[in-house]
């Protein structure tokens, strides 16, 4: 070998590394510059939002300023549970301005709407949007308040009269023959009046979700826990507490049960003679779902108002389901699961991530736009994820935001418990803490974080599990990122205050394949501290079923 040969490798490699060092310079500089490019562009998604922000404050300034007067201080509802309502984000009953004359301040049939209260004064009839009458708050009036509401029930044009007739109130009085609706106080007088051919409901009982909610609980375990009976209801009780209900909701449920399904106690169809820990909790997440579907304030008012025939507003938030995907025949099946689930009223948004729709993706958008409005966005795969969810989000004006994704599985009833659990926190991001997990690779479920189910979380919930207030999203927006836009974003909202909510384990299990995963870890990652559940992957072990004789919602 000649002397220059060494000296001819030397130089290459040195090329060679010199066109390395060049290649990460370029690549770094080309880094930077998209990085530049995203903040730019948040940059002035901000600048948006914060003109969108205040253009409403100013309308909503101006329609205050040109609008009726407001209504009397209210009287009917203490004045902390209605700033408590509000920093929960008021229900759409809110609105509805109601004049009520009651005999009793705790009429939870009362505490959704806006309520003005004076048993003196009559002052406040043309402003309100409905009446409450209390027949034993009637006769404490003056005979001229009572005149001029005889009077004022006469108009033609006046607005719904709902009266609350106490039992023994003659049915025949001017009042109630003019209400649009009676509520009677038990079955019974119910049935009474409408044989007298009245419009009349009963005041079925409700519960306060602020107060009755899964994080107090008792414990699920039963222990040395003994059957008896209350109001012929059987009941498992330990000490104090009632811990399951083994019987079937009665068609005219007592307010102590409601209470406490409400709580997430289990009801059962019958007295079980095993109660593990796992059955309770099932139907205990059951039980709560049927008390909040049918028993809470915000139902029992609405049903109130449209018996009276006032024309309101659904009193449910709206919810979108966001969906990001860049794998079509995956987003089909996300699609499949968003179409059956529960809660209305549901809109979908589909963001195609650098994507085109598959006809099996087209069919599913197609089966799903035929039962909820549904959007599809074609996104450049050149983009982040965080830039995609901002985007799919922009295009819909739903108050509660449902981020899906295309890989993990979704019960029919994930929206509406997290919804449910939105309400009794009042936080303002839900998800789970607690999961059922599928580790593909070893064909085996667990359940991860077991002790962070019904409680707050100090971290972040599961990803793919969030749902949150659109206040929140606005105030924040997710980051221009690729990856951990989760993380980021709760990490954001809870620095600005927001409290982050973990619901129960149930409708969801997190599918971890063997890859394609934008999170790269190993399965021991998803094996720490988990506890076995069974073998391979089973769909209906991972849902709490509604109860017996208990449709879900269309």
């Amino acid at each position: 070998m000649s002397e220059s040969e060494p000296r001819i490798e030397e130089l290459e490699q040195l090329l060679r590394d010199e066109r390395a060092l060049r290649i990460r310079a370029e690549t770094r500089a080309a880094d930077e510059t998209e990085k530049a490019q995203i903040w730019r562009t948040r940059a002035e998604e901000r600048a948006d939002r914060i003109q969108r922000l205040t253009d409403q404050s100013r309308r909503s300034k101006r329609r205050k300023r040109g609008g009726r007067p407001p209504l009397p201080t209210p009287t009917v509802d203490p004045r902390e549970a209605l700033e408590d309502e509000q920093e929960r984000g008021p229900s759409r009953l809110a609105s509805v301005r109601v004049a009520a004359a009651v005999a009793s301040t705790t009429d939870l049939m009362l505490t959704p709407f806006a309520v003005a209260s004076d048993l003196t004064a009559t002052s406040w009839l043309p402003e309100a949007d409905m009446v409450v009458l209390d027949t034993k708050a009637l006769e404490t009036l003056p005979t001229e308040v009572q005149e001029r509401l005889e009077a004022w029930s006469m108009q033609t044009a006046r607005q719904p009269l709902v009266v609350v007739a106490a039992a023994g109130t003659r049915s025949d009085s001017n009042l109630i023959r003019r209400a649009d609706l009676v509520v009677a106080r038990d079955r019974d007088h119910e049935t009474q009046l409408i044989a007298k051919g009245l419009n009349a409901r009963s005041m079925a009982p409700v519960f306060d979700p602020s107060r009755h909610n899964p994080m107090g609980r008792a414990g699920a375990e039963a222990g040395d826990a003994t059957w008896e009976e209350r109001e012929s209801i059987p009941v498992l009780r330990r000490m104090d507490q009632v811990i399951a209900v083994g019987s079937s909701p009665p068609a005219d449920p007592p307010a102590w049960l409601i209470e406490a399904a409400a709580r997430g106690v289990a009801i059962l169809s019958t007295p079980a003679h095993t109660t593990d820990k796992d059955t309770l909790a099932r139907a205990g997440a059951a039980a709560r779902r049927w008390a909040f579907r049918h028993h809470s304030p915000t139902v029992r008012a609405a049903e109130i108002a449209r018996g009276a025939g006032l024309s309101i507003p659904d009193p449910r938030p709206s919810a979108a389901a966001i969906l990001v995907s860049m794998r079509p025949n995956q987003a089909a099946t996300a699609l499949e699961m968003i179409r059956k689930q529960t809660y209305r009223p549901l809109s979908v948004v589909v963001g195609l991530h650098g994507v085109a729709p598959t006809p099996d993706l087209a069919a599913a958008i197609d089966r799903v736009s035929a039962t909820m409005p549904t959007t599809t966005l074609s996104l450049s795969g050149a983009i982040s994820l965080g830039e995609c969810l901002n985007r799919a989000i922009a295009t819909t004006g739903a108050e509660v935001l449902v981020k899906i994704d295309d890989d993990d599985f979704y019960g029919p009833h994930h929206i509406e418990d997290g919804i449910q659990a939105m309400e009794y926190s009042g936080a303002a991001i839900v998800g789970k803490g607690a999961q059922f997990t599928y580790i593909e690779e070893q064909d085996r479920t667990v359940l991860r974080r077991p002790r962070e189910e019904e409680v707050f979380l100090g971290g972040s919930p599961t990803g793919a599990t969030m749902l949150l207030r659109r206040a929140t999203w606005e105030s924040i927006g997710f980051p221009h990122r690729p990856r951990q836009v989760d993380v980021l974003f709760t990490r954001a909202a809870r620095h600005n205050g927001a409290d982050v909510y973990s619901n129960s384990r149930w409708e969801f299990c997190y599918i971890r394949q063997k890859g394609g995963h934008t999170w790269t870890a190993p399965a021991a990652t998803f094996l720490a501290g988990a506890i076995p559940q069974w073998e391979g992957f089973d769909s209906g072990a991972v849902l709490a079923p509604d109860l017996a004789g208990d449709p879900a919602d269309s």
